[in-house]
């Protein structure tokens, strides 16, 4: 459990957080700099009460071992609400290849604070399917770190870690185009040695060989802010080659006599808006249908190909 966390720590908060330093907008008025358009990134998620945000993922892996190969595919086009106050609510679809199979599912979720607990009403089902609502009840405490949950606070406290680890990228000269928005564009490389270093000061043991792994984490990123107001707007992150490395870097039995060829692992989130959303409410019907589920839906596996 403690893995899936810190996993999901280093992930959301390496996606989601770095994806908090882009941004795109109008015409540009004055000079900018990196500096300042991280700083004004660091004072926009510090701040932020809610968000809106679109991720997407293309995926495709090869892992063979003992002669045996398998291929598997996985892309996503999810949409994310939270508030502040942990409540969530996350939908989109995904198509999932693996082990011969193909499947296109739809998957929802509601998180939300009831009494003292966190509850998650969720669904995966095939596409065109109704599918079965569940819900999951976890007391507030436990789901603090949980990699399956959205967490608006924990993208502000991720953000600021993360912040001197892209001191390595470089503003580029005039704006760009993305999404129709004209943007101003930070690139480069984020450092693996970095974030390994930001893991050891998270207060957590971290075991040397998890360690070494995150240190082969260098992924290439574009980060976007808009340029009428420079506030994040997106971030684009080709994680292909860091993932291949960091999997290689892994010494420990179950990968042993493994290999994996990461031949796609691409991620962009778009933050739509900051502050607009104020609630989220879980509609009558998936309450009343939904029925006591075993765990709760965990995005980062379905986006990693476990929902197959």
């Amino acid at each position: 459990m403690k893995k899936r966390i810190f996993t999901g720590i280093i992930l959301a908060g390496t996606v989601a957080i770095t994806a908090g330093l882009a941004g795109c907008g109008g015409q540009t008025k004055q000079a900018v700099t990196k500096d300042d358009l991280l700083d004004k990134a660091v004072d926009t998620f510090t701040k932020m009460q809610s968000m809106d945000a679109d991720v997407k993922m293309d995926m495709a892996m090869n892992m063979s071992a003992s002669g045996i190969s398998m291929d598997m595919k996985n892309k996503a086009d999810m949409n994310a609400v939270g508030i502040k106050d942990g409540a969530t609510h996350v939908t989109g679809k995904m198509d999932v290849s693996a082990l011969g199979q193909e499947r296109a599912l739809e998957v929802e979720s509601y998180t939300v604070k009831e009494g003292a607990d966190m509850v998650q009403y969720s669904k995966v089902a095939e596409s065109g399917a109704e599918g079965t609502w569940t819900k999951t009840a976890t007391q507030v405490g436990e789901l603090t770190d949980s990699s399956s949950q959205l967490s608006v606070s924990q993208i502000g406290e991720a953000y600021a870690k993360l912040k001197d680890s892209l001191s390595d990228l470089t503003l580029q000269s005039g704006t760009v185009n993305y999404n129709n928005t004209n943007c101003y564009l930070v690139s480069g490389t984020v450092k693996g040695e970095k974030l390994a270093e930001i893991a050891g000061s998270s207060g957590q043991t971290i075991p040397e060989e998890t360690k070494k792994s995150l240190e082969q984490l260098n992924i290439d990123t574009q980060l976007y802010f808009r340029a009428d107001d420079e506030t994040p707007y997106a971030i684009e992150a080709d994680m292909a080659d860091a993932i291949e490395k960091m999997m290689k870097a892994q010494s420990s039995s179950a990968m042993q006599g493994m290999e994996m060829t990461a031949e796609e692992m691409k991620m962009s989130v778009v933050f739509n808006s900051f502050d607009k959303v104020k609630d989220v409410t879980v509609p009558d019907d998936v309450k009343q249908n939904a029925v006591e589920g075993a765990d709760a839906l965990n995005v980062q596996s379905l986006l990693m190909g476990g929902g197959i």
